[in-house]
């Protein structure tokens, strides 16, 4: 029997309110030639019961104990058998023609190795807002991205639900589960410094930031700090690459500030380079803490609304 064109990879930790949604917008794309690749990561609800009612030889399931997400979407790499990988969340959705765009752009630029999808942001049930992306030639439907870095300083290119990676490659490449947050970011940046990527704006997926408890949407600061030390050599090489670690230090800062975290600020302080941050970004590093919670306070409202003024860009 040959092997499926793609493998789709879903981590699966208590989704049984989303995973059915999640489940049919795979099964309902437009190009078949997939399989389904469900790592359950030690659920306690009925998300099992829910998968097992598709009762389709498209699915294959494998259970391990609570490990994280990226151990789980591991098991999957390894277990995958399709020619290119792709993931989807158990909380997101794809369009019917994700996968075809992906077909397409491989089709395009067949000796390439990474694939992203546009996306557009659900905030809430009423707030839909299409991505931004800092660099993006405009010369063609389905472009090649020769710098991961310089295009991903507003929002990444690539995201855990809209990527696709050769498979051969993925297996090479995999999360770092020594990461406790920050995994995909931190994959992101490996593949962009061996890989150009390329990246189809037809918008194909969406990536759902209202679902509470996500596995991939965790933003907690300390657990995120690690990541900004991992780059520090290729930095010097890379002004794009400093760049965009620049900005994820200068979130972190931020962060650090409100939680008054004076060692974390101080170290981070020191290696991040002004000039690749904005006006808005200095005069956020320098704000008193008080108005600064404030400020922080109203932005939080200002993205549940999906009203998104870039303070932080």
């Amino acid at each position: 029997m040959n092997s499926p064109f793609f493998s789709v990879i879903i981590p699966l930790y208590n989704k049984e309110k989303y995973i059915k949604s999640t489940l049919d917008s795979v099964f309902n794309q437009s190009f078949k030639n997939f399989e389904i690749i469900i790592v359950d990561d030690g659920s306690l609800d009925n998300s099992l019961a829910v998968i097992k009612e598709y009762n389709s030889s498209k699915i294959k399931i494998f259970s391990q104990d609570n490990s994280g997400p990226s151990v789980a979407r591991n098991l999957g790499i390894e277990k995958a058998i399709g020619n290119f990988t792709c993931f989807l969340d158990a909380d997101d959705y794809w369009c019917s023609d994700h996968l075809a765009n992906f077909k397409d752009s491989i089709n395009k630029y067949p000796l390439e190795k990474v694939f992203c999808n546009n996306y557009k942001i659900k905030f809430s049930e009423k707030s839909l807002k299409k991505a931004t992306f800092s660099y993006l030639p405009d010369f063609s439907q389905i472009v090649l991205i020769k710098n991961y870095f310089k295009s991903s300083m507003l929002y990444s290119i690539a995201t855990s639900s809209s990527i696709c990676i050769e498979s051969q490659v993925i297996k090479n490449n995999k999360f770092d589960t020594t990461l406790l947050s920050g995994q995909d970011t931190d994959l992101w940046i490996r593949l962009g410094l061996k890989y150009s990527y390329i990246f189809n704006k037809n918008t194909s997926f969406i990536y759902d930031k209202s679902v509470p408890f996500s596995l991939s949407k965790s933003n907690n600061s300390t657990l995120r700090f690690p990541i900004t030390q991992k780059f520090i050599r290729e930095e010097k090489n890379n002004i794009f690459l400093k760049r965009l670690m620049d900005n994820i230090r200068f979130s972190l800062i931020i962060k650090f500030r409100l939680e008054n975290n004076k060692e974390k600020i101080n170290l981070l302080t020191r290696q991040i380079e002004n000039k690749n941050l904005n006006y808005k970004q200095i005069i956020l590093l320098y704000m008193p803490s008080i108005i600064l919670k404030k400020i922080f306070i109203i932005k939080q409202i200002l993205d549940k609304t999906g009203i998104y003024f870039y303070l932080y860009k």
